[in-house]
């Protein structure tokens, strides 16, 4: 067991890593990096066999931008539940600031990103959106955090509920 904060050697570099997530088998690790400029969402897969804390700390993964949910623009803080993953971009079309957007994996690749429309974005900055469930309900609930004006200052935490199997059959 680890005691003390240890760096993710094969994740690190010299840039901003940052907003660490797993895919639901553990085989890839899904991060927000600005090595490239602005920030992108890279992925890295887990070695088969190796045991995740001889991986974390072992030489530097094969990292490489998620091509099909990045654009020219700030994509970070992914977040993935089932086969979709979740994230923040400022990319144009949305809202206004940083939007959220999904993806859904299938057929071995991420699709286009989809706008989650404004039932959740707004003029203002919506980030790092995480996904969750509790017993007794029937649907998911979205947390994020956004710096809408109806907050009590600064960037405050907001939740809804959200039907995630239902954004996989869109597509």
């Amino acid at each position: 067991m680890v005691q003390e904060p240890a760096e993710i050697t094969a994740l690190n570099s010299s840039a901003n890593d940052a907003y660490i997530c797993f895919d639901g088998d553990f085989t890839t690790v899904y991060f927000t990096s600005d090595a490239n400029g602005d920030f992108d969402i890279m992925e890295a897969a887990i070695e088969d066999g190796m045991g995740f804390n001889s991986w974390l700390e072992g030489d530097l993964a094969s990292i490489s931008v998620t091509d099909s949910v990045n654009s020219d623009f700030n994509d970070k803080c992914p977040f993935i539940r089932n086969n979709i993953m979740f994230f923040a971009s400022d990319r144009p079309g949305g809202m206004g600031g940083f939007d959220l957007y999904y993806s859904v994996y299938s057929d071995g690749k991420w699709s286009s990103p989809y706008n989650m429309g404004p039932e959740i974005n707004t003029e203002y900055n919506e980030y790092r959106p995480v996904i969750g469930s509790c017993p007794g309900y029937s649907n998911n609930f979205l947390l994020f955090s956004s710096d809408r004006p109806s907050g009590l200052g600064g960037y405050d935490l907001y939740f809804r509920g959200i039907d995630i199997s239902s954004l996989a059959d869109l597509l």
